[in-house]
């Protein structure tokens, strides 16, 4: 319990610089919403690589505060509960509510994600690609994109989303909506992955 106060004490009172985080999203002519941010973060590529190759604890951090249990992700369309990484098939799979009303509405979703990644010379992580394995009642198409980019002792991460949805959930979407909705998600998804890195290296320091 005191190593866990402790702990708890150095991620507060410990600095890391990390930029702002800022989505931004076009629709385009071919019908998908492109969505992409960086950050810079004072943490060694190391680091980040670690976590961002270490698939089957993405549960972990990857979805917090996007689960439905907050004031602003239960408002969503669509929520997501959790993400498996199924390391057989080298396949995620991410499980998600629809919430509208009835009766589009609907639970117990789950969709999957083929993971591609390219290392560099030194086995750190180049990027990381998921995309969708078969197209489902709510995506046609759908793909995200991490890029991590060392600059000596930092590093940069780049996310992007492409996500071409199905004809009735594209009813519910219009841009603005839309960046309401994933903008949002990707800012938090790339804090997250920022905070559990922050945490990681001062255990290990």
């Amino acid at each position: 319990m005191l190593k866990l106060c402790i702990l708890f004490l150095l991620f507060i009172l410990s600095s890391v610089a990390v930029s702002a985080i800022e989505v931004t999203t076009v629709y385009t002519d071919d019908h998908y919403y492109v969505s992409s941010g960086f950050v810079d973060i004072d943490l060694p590529a190391e680091t980040l690589s670690a976590i961002l190759t270490d698939f089957v604890h993405y549960r972990n951090w990857a979805l917090k505060g996007l689960d439905g249990g907050d004031e602003v992700s239960k408002e969503f369309i669509g929520i997501l509960r959790d993400v498996a990484y199924l390391p057989a098939a080298e396949v995620f799979v991410l499980y998600y509510d629809i919430n509208l009303s009835w009766p589009f509405g609907s639970k117990g979703h789950t969709v999957r994600f083929i993971l591609k990644q390219e290392r560099s010379s030194e086995g750190l992580i180049r990027r990381l690609s998921l995309k969708l394995e078969e197209k489902s009642s709510t995506l046609k198409d759908a793909g995200f994109y991490m890029v991590l980019t060392p600059y000596g002792s930092s590093a940069r991460i780049k996310a992007t989303a492409r996500v071409k949805f199905t004809w009735l959930i594209n009813l519910f979407f219009r841009l603005e909506r839309y960046r309401r909705n994933v903008d949002w998600r990707i800012e938090r998804i790339i804090e997250n992955l920022v905070d559990y890195a922050m945490l990681a290296e001062r255990v290990i320091s």
